[in-house]
């Protein structure tokens, strides 16, 4: 088939620019260059997003059913209202707020999540105008067709059990594609603007063992570590062991998805998603009725539909109370030593030695009489482990609302028009993004409609370079960057971290068969390391939660890597802020997701050894709005 005439991901039609509002206060708040400067950098994103509409999230607006390009008017109409919603949060939204005109709102259209969520104030943190993510990569980047290469084979090897990885072909091939490819985030450079040229993305060598994991931000630690999560089964053990509620024990077999079922590979059904169809996203599961067909996590496809349906910070919440029930110690700087009550009956079930551990060497214990409860107890850590999910999605959705990341999905509709030319052609991609991706192997099977798994059988695949999809309705009508459940991701576990031992060695370790019917217990052979440990688990539960995202098609990898350091940063802003209510003489003492070590006091925080806030320099009472972004600032270095 002939070229036809070479689109650009430029917008090609002049859309009428829009004037930003001087920024005035919000309540209770006084005007100052620091909220006029905070406010600025979002307008100045939304206003760039005007000049490249289909490089930009669109989804639920109208595109043309031929090309698949977003219509102009539309996209120009959601940049205004949005610049609109930023110049003056507390008046421009309360009279209505529309993305798009009245006659799109039908029945049949997905509605928008919660924009205005972005720009809501909280009492308990720092204006998430102030918390920033720094630009994703650009969508002619190398480094975004190589988190796009990441996500076709993700949906490659949905169905194939991890306990066969090691030994399976296919995800050979995967490593060695994937150990040339930039997906990684500058360790020297992590807060820049991977873009630029001294910060962008990295590559990591890759094997059966760490594909596909997260971990590598503890590069930030050591250089030569690589990917850290590496080590036991692919799926975190809070994740597979029994949870104990109370008197009730519940085993995690879940309802899960038939296998080899995946969505929006035709195009005229791609399409209608695009525009925002509402579509059934119930179909196709397993054990919705029927406990004995529900399974334990084996699978890609199984932890794609785990995230599909959990409530946000239910992973988290379920680790707590493992951890509270199985005995598993506190944290070193708990005040009341490396076990507390969890019933607050001033019984400990932990050995009399450990009763009563320092806090740090030279302390005396100041409570030996005493037992934690309401605080750096066990309803502390149960309720501030959910506290903090909400405050995340607030952060993140700000950086959603204003970097306007295209979804996986719509980029995939590129890529099948630079390859089949249908229905039209797309030349937009660079020479070396297109070598880049027509020389996936991964993209290749897809294209040439190569035989994939279904169970245990073979199937023949439709010949299509869409992006197969493991959620019937594809991704959320929200943009991918930053992502929400990577962010509650990285604050919830900041705060597990913050109240248990990660030194403390996990208990009876599990992973599922292949089927996903039993658990077995674990008996690789790195068990023997030593490493296989508290923090590492809940690192790893994190990365599943926050990766489990990518295996359905609907996030990329550095979605996953800046939205786990916003939530850590977020957790932090509030144990500061928390910090000046407590009688107690504490610290909350973990590692951060890059392996540095933090310590939360009564108005402190160390990172890395060298005091980052200092007592008096920022006050946790003070006022939350925009003006006051230095703490913000500050957690900024945190990696």
């Amino acid at each position: 088939m002939a070229r036809k005439k070479k689109t650009s991901i430029r917008k090609k039609a002049t859309a009428k620019k829009t004037t930003t509002k001087k920024s005035p206060s919000r309540k209770n708040g006084s005007s100052s260059s620091r909220q006029s400067d905070c406010q600025q950098r979002y307008d100045d994103r939304l206003a760039t997003a005007l000049n490249s509409p289909l490089a930009r999230f669109h989804k639920r607006l109208e595109h043309n059913p031929a090309t698949g390009e977003v219509d102009a008017d539309q996209f120009s109409r959601m940049i205004h209202q949005l610049r609109r919603l930023n110049s003056n949060p507390d008046s421009e939204a309360k009279n209505g707020f529309q993305l798009v005109t009245n006659e799109n709102i039908c029945d049949s259209s997905r509605k928008f999540v919660n924009p205005q969520s972005g720009w809501a104030l909280d009492s308990q943190m720092t204006d998430p105008c102030c918390h920033n993510i720094p630009a994703p990569p650009a969508f002619e980047s190398e480094m975004a067709a190589a988190e796009m290469i990441e996500l076709y084979w993700m949906a490659l090897l949905r169905d194939v059990p991890f306990t066969e990885w090691e030994d399976h072909e296919q995800i050979a091939v995967a490593s060695a594609e994937l150990s040339d490819l930039p997906m990684f985030i500058n360790r020297r450079n992590p807060n820049a603007d991977p873009n630029s040229t001294n910060a962008g993305f990295e590559c990591i060598p890759i094997n059966a063992k760490s594909i596909f994991r997260g971990g590598e931000l503890a590069r930030f630690s050591n250089n030569s570590l690589g990917i850290s999560e590496n080590v036991g089964p692919f799926i975190s053990q809070f994740l597979l062991q029994e949870i104990p509620y109370g008197t009730l024990r519940i085993p995690q077999r879940f309802i899960h998805a038939a296998p080899g079922v995946d969505y929006m590979t035709e195009w005229n059904e791609w399409l209608q998603v695009q525009d925002g169809k509402r579509r059934n996203d119930r179909q196709n599961l397993i054990g919705v009725y029927d406990p004995n067909l529900r399974r334990y996590l084996s699978t890609m496809r199984d932890l794609a539909t785990y995230v599909h349906f959990d409530a946000l910070y239910q992973a988290y919440l379920n680790a707590a109370l493992i951890l509270l029930g199985g005995g598993y110690s506190t944290n070193k700087g708990n005040p009341y030593g490396p076990g507390c009550s969890v019933n607050g009956i001033g019984q400990d079930y932990r050995p009399l030695q450990h009763q009563h551990t320092h806090i740090k060497s030279g302390w005396t214990n100041l409570y030996p009489d005493q037992d934690g409860f309401g605080t750096f107890g066990g309803p502390h850590i149960l309720s501030l482990v959910t506290e903090v999910a909400t405050r995340a999605l607030k952060a993140v959705w700000r950086q959603k609302w204003t970097h306007l990341r295209l979804r996986p999905e719509a980029y995939a509709g590129f890529i099948h028009r630079d390859q089949t030319n249908e229905p039209t052609s797309f030349d937009g991609f660079s020479p070396q993004v297109e070598r880049m991706l027509r020389s996936s192997d991964a993209i290749r099977q897809f294209r040439e409609g190569k035989p994939g798994r279904r169970g245990r059988r073979w199937q023949k695949r439709q010949a299509s370079t869409l992006l197969p999809m493991a959620f019937p309705e594809g991704s959320p009508t929200h943009p991918s960057y930053g992502a929400g459940h990577a962010t509650v991701a990285g604050a919830c576990v900041t705060v597990l971290k913050a109240f248990f031992n990660g030194d403390a060695q996990i208990i009876g370790p599990v992973h599922a068969s292949s089927d996903g019917q039993y658990l077995i217990p674990y008996q690789g052979s790195d068990i023997h390391s030593g490493r296989m440990t508290v923090e590492l688990e809940l690192n790893k539960l994190a990365a599943n939660i926050a990766i489990g995202r990518d295996m359905a098609g609907v996030h990329w990898r550095s979605d996953y890597t800046q939205s786990m350091l916003l939530g850590q940063r977020v957790t932090l802003d509030i144990l500061y802020r928390q910090s000046a209510t407590y009688t107690e003489n504490y610290w909350f003492i973990l590692n951060s997701f890059g392996g540095k070590q933090i310590k939360v006091g009564a108005g402190e925080i160390y990172y890395d050894g060298q005091q980052i806030v200092s007592s008096g320099s920022v006050d946790p009472f003070a006022p939350t709005l925009r003006e006051h972004c230095i703490l913000a600032e500050k957690l900024a270095a945190v990696i």
